[in-house]
């Protein structure tokens, strides 16, 4: 990697052309970034005294210079300025001919300083070369022909049009607004190709523009380390059909929900991940990525059965004993499925189901949320009643359906029991024995849950799976592991426990096919085999790296040689974390592990 400043005119320089790779987002920078790009131009030229501003950084790979061609980069970061700047320039020439200033600048000049091959035709006659979808509406606006154009990119129109009205109605001299354009710097990014991985240094670069959306990244993470020729079969096949169904717009503002209902559907936790996590979510999602290969099609419903219940670690499917302690502890009303959950309760072996959604049912809490209680609440659920609705607002014993939500409020259980439309006189089968009982108390709840427990398991059964079968596609040699969480572990501090926490997301990110595994002593971060295993203690991190201690570059001199001499990992060298911890270099250390094994 080669880093260093450059003014745009000196990147811009000469025969050269960046390319936008497929993978790329589409242009998405609003009037926000733009009018904040104006104000820092016009902000430089206040300053007489030289003063220049960064806007940014522009990543590349050289890909050379094809005979006859132009000199190509492939553009893996930077494209929004750069496109920007480009409108801002364009609209700044349009309007020097329109008002005949061709004497204080000449167009031309910034048309082949910043935006033009003007020896070249063809594609090659443009310093940048956009994706598919603003490819045209691009050019057209290089070439004055935006109007005839009859479905635009309409954020980069858009923006040109802004650029337009800004330089008409800014009072600028010409001549100011180009300097102040001379003057922005940027930090240039020349990768090799054969020695940097554009996708790390994607991830980690901080933008100083639009922030890139989880669907952004996850195309990006999908395309990037494909050939060009597999990158246009994806993404022509694939991803742009969905780009298009869902307009300019559509996809801007919903596509990420999208990619995350996806994620869990296919997930097999149901855990739904946050809008924000969907690009990380989509990388250690790989439970159902490797079913198929093990699933027999002459026997596609066992095989399919014996998979699940032959996942282990974090991909374990529950027993029905673990499923209900879960089940009956866990607040449901929180959930997103809750009126799934409730329904399919309610319609256990119907022939006449209901519906809640559009039927006027709602979640009702028997025990009020109000944290005021009434008094005949108080009385009923006993001195301890403020542990009690803490504890058991939201779970499954305290919940049910009705259309009388509102007439049953914060009523006392013998109102909710008796008004009309209450508990006595409720169609639904999940109120048939709330309304012949004499109180409403902690054992209640409990006792409640455990049937609706109990109706929960034949719903959702454990897979009907039979040993010999499961004898059939297991692993031979393969152990289950006893531990499946962090609760196993002493506890930590919370400094430690917090930096466990980031050093866990940064292991588990820098390969998708890492994953952890929780062992009787440590946590095991593997791809092909463990690489970094961690032993947890109230103050410190043990950190144990497979490797050699005679391969590993740790110039800061922390890691420790435990060759030949026994440790909880039986691994060469160890590290002790504290809270002064630096996570990056522990995590380059943790890479030149994985690279070492890789290699082997």
């Amino acid at each position: 990697m080669k880093a260093g400043e450059t003014s745009l005119q000196k990147l811009m320089n000469g025969a050269i052309q960046f390319m936008v790779p497929i993978y790329q987002r589409t242009y998405s920078w609003t009037a926000k970034e733009c009018n904040q790009l104006w104000k820092d131009i016009i902000q430089i030229t206040l300053n007489k005294e030289g003063m220049v501003h960064f806007i940014g950084s522009v990543v590349y790979i050289d890909l050379g210079t094809p005979i006859g061609k132009p000199q190509q980069f492939l553009l893996i970061d930077g494209q929004q300025r750069l496109t920007t700047l480009s409108l801002l320039l364009c609209a700044l020439t349009r309007y020097i001919e329109k008002n005949k200033l061709e004497n204080h600048i000449n167009p031309n000049k910034i048309r082949n300083y910043f935006l033009l091959n003007s020896e070249e035709v063809g594609n090659d006659k443009y310093k940048i070369l956009l994706t598919e979808q603003d490819k045209e509406t691009f050019v057209r606006i290089l070439e004055g022909t935006e109007k005839t154009l009859h479905n635009p990119s309409e954020q980069m129109l858009k923006n040109y049009m802004l650029f337009s009205d800004i330089i008409e109605q800014s009072g600028e001299s010409i001549e100011t607004i180009y300097e102040g354009i001379s003057r922005l710097m940027l930090v240039s990014v020349a990768l090799d190709k054969t020695q940097d991985n554009p996708q790390l240094i994607f991830e980690s670069m901080n933008s100083t523009g639009k922030d890139l959306s989880q669907a952004d990244l996850i195309r990006n993470y999908i395309l990037m380390g494909q050939t060009p020729e597999i990158q246009n079969k994806l993404y022509t096949t694939y991803w742009r059909p969905m780009e298009q169904g869902f307009g300019q717009q559509g996809y801007t503002d919903y596509f990420d929900f999208f990619i995350r209902d996806f994620l869990t559907s296919q997930s097999s936790t149901g855990r739904i991940c946050k809008i924000g996590e969907v690009y990380e979510a989509f990388k250690l999602n790989k439970t159902f990525a490797t079913f198929y290969p093990k699933i027999k099609k002459v026997k596609y419903v066992s095989s399919v059965l014996a998979e699940y219940v032959l996942k282990d670690s974090y991909r374990v499917f529950p027993t029905d004993e673990e499923f209900k302690a879960k089940f009956v502890t866990k607040e449901i009303y929180k959930a997103r499925i809750r009126n799934y959950i409730l329904e399919s309760l309610e319609n256990q072996n119907h022939k006449e189901p209901i519906s809640i959604t559009g039927n006027g049912y709602t979640v009702e809490h028997i025990m009020p949320q109000n944290p005021n209680l009434s008094r005949e609440w108080q009385d009923m659920l006993g001195p301890d009643w403020k542990e009690i609705q803490k504890t058991y607002l939201h779970t499954i014993g305290n919940l049910t359906l009705t259309g009388y939500n509102s007439e049953m409020s914060d009523k006392p259980f013998k109102v909710k029991q008796t008004i009309e439309g209450g508990f006595k006189s409720s169609h639904l089968r999940l109120n048939d024995t709330l309304g012949d009982l004499p109180k409403w108390d902690k054992d209640e709840i409990i006792k409640r849950a455990g049937i609706l427990a109990e109706m929960a398991v034949k719903i959702w059964p454990y897979p009907a799976v039979t040993q010999a079968e499961l004898d059939e596609y297991a692993d031979k040699g393969k152990t289950e592991p006893a531990y499946t969480s962090m609760a196993h572990y002493p506890p930590m501090s919370p400094t430690i426990a917090k930096i466990h926490d980031k050093l866990d997301r940064k292991l588990l990110t820098i390969d998708v096919d890492i994953v952890k595994e929780y062992k009787q002593q440590y946590i095991a971060y593997k791809s092909e085999t463990n690489f970094v295993n961690i032993r947890p203690s109230k103050n410190e991190l043990t950190i144990a790296f497979n490797i050699p201690f005679d391969k590993i570059k740790d110039e800061k001199g922390l890691c420790k040689n435990y060759t030949g001499i026994g440790n909880f990992a039986n691994n060469d060298v160890l590290l002790k974390a504290d809270e002064n911890v630096d996570l990056d270099y522990v995590i380059d250390l943790a890479m030149q592990t994985l690279i070492y094994q890789l290699e082997g």
